[in-house]
């Protein structure tokens, strides 16, 4: 799987996980189509900060094996999403969306 449509299925599942945000959670994310069957990442979200305005969630991805394979930085106001950093180490690559004016901004290194 590719970088544009790893970071594309992480950016879905972070923007399920918003909800999840105001708590610690985890989850799996399993292959579309597999039934359950093919876990492609298991995933652990802490709140790093909250300043009763603004919070920050910390979540990591690991592969199947443990080994740590995305990591994602979420700055969020109430429920939306204002700023999400996601680092997919297998490529080296990264990428960022935020929210200004009323548009998302994608930038990709």
């Amino acid at each position: 799987m590719d970088f544009s449509t790893k970071f594309l299925m992480t950016g879905v599942c972070v923007f399920m996980v918003g909800a999840l945000a105001h708590a610690d959670h985890s989850g799996v994310v399993y292959e579309q189509g597999s039934n359950k069957q093919k876990v492609i990442y298991n995933f652990v979200g802490k709140i790093t900060k909250d300043d009763g305005k603004q919070q920050t969630v910390h979540a990591v991805y690991t592969d199947p094996e443990g080994k740590e394979a995305v990591t994602d930085d979420i700055i969020m106001e109430g429920s939306n999403i204002v700023r999400d950093e996601i680092h997919q180490l297998q490529t080296n690559q990264s990428g960022i969306m935020e929210v200004k004016d009323g548009r998302i901004y994608f930038t990709k290194t």
